[in-house]
């Protein structure tokens, strides 16, 4: 399987925490990697062979294009999971790399691809660093050879525009593919829907919110309706929009009584019992929520804020972590049902 990711993002990523992989009987400092390559400061992508991981889990998955598509923020499952075996396990800036392309402006948005097709987010900075504003952007390329098959602005952010964290970027959430639509997310600044030719279908603004350090979290696609977390300094919400034209389905308060609101997960769809639950991590408290009309279905209070990681799920449990300051990983049963399920779930 092809798999695409943005090289610096990375690169960033292990610069800042000493990590390491394993698999089978190998093991790589990834933090060692990255400091031997990651001098160049430009964003620009590598399309390698990567490897799969296998793990059992309950969740909703939906169709895609073939069996090299990776359509969504962690694939077609939501879980990192890839079906072909056999691949390297192992690259460098030059092993087991196919091509690299420079890339303008700066995203950590994670690459989707379809059809022989990249698609990505990017935000151009107008003026002298920025001063003048972001160019919030979709980028489309050949999955053979990193050529540029389009280029369009999507929002323009003025300099009026919120602050974001140093390490952060103004396009952090990952595009989702769906036939021949390609859906965008800036967090407070925006969501849009696009052709797979570039052509821009929809744009809301209609929820926009107050965010800490930026945008983060990714939406989800089920049926017809995209679903996000808006986790910002305060008044946390979890909301619906219609796929098609871009209204907003519902909206649904966080019940959260922290000091520090702010959260960037992605959500995760899953199946509980052949009915559907939206489990979104927030501050202090993870909730599951009935996708069709929003209403919460159970939630776990936790001590934790900045919730970055998107669930995982396997057998019968969702597991979340609570990050800062004290993180704990916590694994809940998914049957429960009312205003709070509680500790006995966990």
């Amino acid at each position: 399987m092809l798999r695409t990711f943005s090289l610096r993002r990375c690169l960033a990523f292990f610069h800042e925490r000493s990590c390491t992989a394993t698999v089978g009987t190998s093991t790589w400092n990834l933090s060692a990697a990255a400091k031997r390559s990651g001098s160049d400061c430009r964003r620009w992508l590598a399309l390698l062979l990567v490897f799969p991981f296998a793990l059992p889990f309950t969740l909703i998955t939906f169709p895609v294009s073939g069996a090299d598509d990776w359509t969504e923020f962690r694939g077609p499952t939501g879980q990192g999971h890839a079906t072909v075996k056999g691949l390297p396990v192992q690259w460098s800036d030059t092993e087991n790399v196919k091509w690299k392309q420079d890339l303008p402006g700066l995203g950590w948005s994670s690459p989707v691809v379809a059809d022989g097709k990249v698609f990505l987010t990017t935000a151009v900075a107008k003026g002298e660093n920025g001063d003048a504003g972001q160019s919030l952007r979709v980028l489309c390329l050949s999955a053979t050879d990193g050529s540029k098959v389009w280029d369009e602005e999507v929002f323009a952010a003025g300099a009026d525009a919120p602050k974001i964290h140093g390490k952060n970027s103004h396009a952090s959430p990952t595009a989702i593919i769906s036939g021949d639509l390609v859906f965008v997310h800036f967090g407070h600044q925006g969501t849009a829907c696009l052709s797979r030719d570039g052509k821009i279908r929809w744009r809301s603004q209609e929820l926009s919110y107050s965010p800490v350090h930026g945008n983060g979290g990714t939406p989800v696609l089920y049926k017809d309706s995209l679903f996000f977390s808006a986790d910002g300094g305060d008044n946390p919400f979890v909301a619906s929009l219609a796929g098609a034209t871009g209204a907003v389905r519902w909206k649904t308060t966080r019940a959260c009584d922290a000091v520090k609101k702010f959260a960037f997960s992605t959500p995760l769809m899953i199946e509980v019992n052949g009915k559907p639950q939206l489990i979104s991590p927030g501050s202090h408290s993870v909730g599951a929520f009935d996708p069709e009309s929003g209403r919460e279905i159970w939630r776990v209070n936790y001590v934790g804020y900045s919730v970055i990681p998107r669930p995982v799920v396997g057998h019968g449990m969702v597991y979340v972590s609570t990050s800062y300051d004290s993180p704990e990983v916590l694994a809940i049963r998914t049957d429960g049902t009312g205003d709070e399920i509680g500790r006995a779930h966990v």
